[in-house]
């Protein structure tokens, strides 16, 4: 049996989640604009995706410069290594 004991009252809690909420929101606003620039405007896969992780990270990370440099990393490895997959090795039409 496993038992979670929390010590914050209501109010507490409240105040720590208003700047999550509002991370939650950009990130989903941040990934409605990744698929309608990918489906409308034509804007490259691999290009959008970078912009998309890094821009998600830092909103996640609230901009810390120490995660910069994993976060572009992270971002340029998973758009332009997922184009390069897909597209080479799997052969599949990426918009």
């Amino acid at each position: 049996m496993i038992v979670v004991v929390l010590d914050k009252t209501s109010d507490e809690s409240e105040l720590d989640a208003t700047p999550r909420k509002k991370n939650a929101l950009l990130c989903f606003v941040l990934l409605t604009a990744y698929v309608l620039s990918l489906q409308y405007f034509g804007l490259s896969y691999a290009l959008a995706t970078t912009i998309m992780i890094f821009t998600a990270g830092g909103l996640i990370s609230n901009w810390e410069r120490a995660r910069f440099r994993p976060l572009i990393e992270l971002a340029l490895l998973i758009g332009f290594g997922s184009e390069f997959l897909f597209t080479q090795i799997f052969t599949v039409v990426l918009p």
